[in-house]
């Protein structure tokens, strides 16, 4: 399983939550693509920041360097772009 496969297994898991990982894994493959097409619909700023913290794993304050913004409205920027990826993943039908 590729690198971002295990980020974007882990990335659902965190937002979906209450699944088994194990089972997760199986569907590794079916997961990237549903969690690309998912990501493709956010705004580009939610997008951009789910991508540099969860599949390219820099820190808040690395995040905020590269964006030219404070770590908190990076920090914020990041809870808000996760909740729309849950609702967006919870009207694909994962829960």
């Amino acid at each position: 399983m590729s690198a971002i496969s295990c980020g974007c297994v882990d990335l659902l898991v965190r937002v979906v939550g209450g699944c088994e990982k194990s089972g997760v894994r199986f569907f590794a493959r079916e997961l990237d693509v549903l969690l690309a097409d998912v990501l493709a619909r956010l705004p580009d700023d939610y997008r951009e920041v789910i991508i540099l913290r969860h599949l390219e794993g820099l820190s808040h304050d690395e995040i905020s360097r590269r964006l030219n913004r404070s770590p908190g409205a990076v920090r914020m920027l990041w809870v808000r772009a996760l909740a729309h990826l849950k609702s967006e993943l919870e009207q694909c039908g994962l829960r």
